[in-house]
């Protein structure tokens, strides 16, 4: 699997902190700088993180799935139409 690339949408497989869509915002030795824009990373401490919410991600604890870019510009980054 390629590396993240900054700037794209993708959902996020974690191990540990479930299932989720972030935008990529720096790739560096083994580590992706995330945000999180829809959904929520779960820790094991009661500070989950949602949405707006910035997250590092170990790449060997992660499976990330490009998701293509919305078609119209009113469109929020995973599709669904804002409001």
């Amino acid at each position: 699997m390629s590396e993240p690339e900054v700037g794209k949408i993708y959902q996020v497989n974690h191990r540990r902190k479930g299932t989720f869509k972030v935008r990529v915002l720096a790739v560096s030795e083994g580590w992706v700088d995330c945000e999180i824009v829809d959904g929520q990373a779960y820790f094991v401490s009661d500070s989950n993180r949602g949405e707006g919410e910035k997250i590092t991600l170990g790449q060997s604890l992660s499976r990330f799935h490009e998701i293509e870019p919305p078609a119209e510009a009113n469109e929020h980054p995973t599709g669904e139409p804002v409001k």
